[in-house]
């Protein structure tokens, strides 16, 4: 018999079950947040307990390839 997972990235959690089972499916970086669902991504400025000043929402798969383009090394331009 296997072993439940005892860690997932929000990144891998792909179903509403894995989600809710995350010990946090929201980040707050400083009153920027990040609330993570299975198919979008919203974005939202607002102190905790408040409403949002302002939010946007993008699909995940977007998210996902913003971060993949953020971490990946690329060449530098020009010597200098």
């Amino acid at each position: 018999m296997s072993k439940k997972p005892t860690t997932l990235s929000p990144r891998a959690a792909k179903t509403i079950k894995q989600v809710c089972r995350l010990k946090t499916d929201n980040f707050d970086a400083g009153g920027y947040w990040i609330l993570h669902g299975t198919t979008n991504i919203c974005f939202a400025q607002q102190k905790n307990g408040e409403r949002a000043t302002q939010a946007f929402t993008i699909p995940r798969k977007t998210f996902d390839r913003m971060v993949d383009w953020y971490h990946r090394e690329q060449k530098l331009r020009g010597n200098q």
